[in-house]
């Protein structure tokens, strides 16, 4: 039996809470190592990580590295019950609510129904005044109640930059990649770094040079269909951003670790004739 194979077997023998456990313990001392050194020595270090991860996946075919991403940076067992319970927990909430409803109204005469749904939905005199309010409001002040609503991109510009979301490791390693081969072009965005929202969407990296262009990160939990239904497909997601003049590719997490993804990444700009905005190494 291999070393990977007994690693496998191993963590395969813990209960979520052992891995979740074991995981964070391990997060908080390569912090605490981190913290240690000083910035020079920091970069130095990733790029002996990138290199070093590049070449052991170089033999890899596209499905062992898979494969390898899937044991390496997911929680099997945790990720899927956790996004098979938010797919289905909305659908258990609206039917929770309707009961609710149902048994709200049940002991009620037909009399008292119709008045109830009159006075909370069908009140004309509120109904006026709203419309009433809305149409008096100047445009300049109907801008700032949208934006001061928690959809507006505004609203998740301040969340994002106020929330403690780092960079995934898939997308550390992508950036890594990208300042070698590109210094100085991408930036990271995340977390709106950048002050990029277009639609209440946060792209992943964003070229400095002035040039619109867009590098995701997609996840195979978090962008899987089957487990996050109302997520944007990679298709509506590069459709989205082409509307606001935004070039889009999207990568998937198991494609950041090997070194074919550089070629890929210079064969989109060249087929997105900005090759020459944009320098490369």
């Amino acid at each position: 039996m291999t070393t990977s194979e007994g690693m496998i077997r191993y963590w395969a023998s813990l209960s979520i809470e052992e891995k979740q456990a074991r995981a964070e313990k391990q997060r908080q001392s390569i912090r605490r190592y981190y913290e240690t050194l000083d910035s020079n020595i920091q970069r130095g270090r990733n790029g002996e990580r990138s290199r070093s991860l590049s070449l052991t996946l170089a033999g890899m075919s596209a499905e062992e590295r898979r494969s390898w991403c899937k044991i390496s940076f997911h929680n099997s067992e945790g990720k899927e019950a956790s996004c098979q319970n938010s797919a289905f927990r909305l659908g258990e909430v609206q039917e929770r609510a309707t009961e609710g409803k149902r048994r709200f109204h049940a002991g009620m005469t037909l009399e008292e129904r119709r008045v109830w749904t009159e006075r909370s939905f069908h009140n004309s005199e509120s109904v006026r005044k709203r419309n009433g309010h809305w149409a008096s409001e100047s445009p300049e002040d109907k801008e700032k109640r949208l934006r001061s609503s928690f959809l507006s991109d505004e609203s998740i510009l301040k969340a994002r930059k106020t929330s403690s979301r780092g960079p995934s490791v898939p997308e550390i390693y992508l950036g890594m990649k990208l300042e070698e081969y590109f210094p100085g072009v991408w930036a990271y965005n995340g977390g709106a770094e950048q002050g990029i929202v277009i639609e209440r969407k946060v792209p992943d990296f964003i070229s400095r040079n002035g040039f619109k262009a867009i590098i995701e990160v997609f996840g195979d939990f978090y962008h899987n269909p089957d487990y996050r239904p109302l997520r944007l497909s990679e298709g509506e997601l590069i459709e989205l951003y082409e509307r606001y003049g935004y070039k889009c590719l999207v990568v998937w997490e198991d494609d950041c670790f090997g070194l074919e993804i550089v070629g890929r990444i210079r064969a989109w700009l060249d087929e997105t004739a900005v090759s020459d905005t944009v320098e490369v190494m």
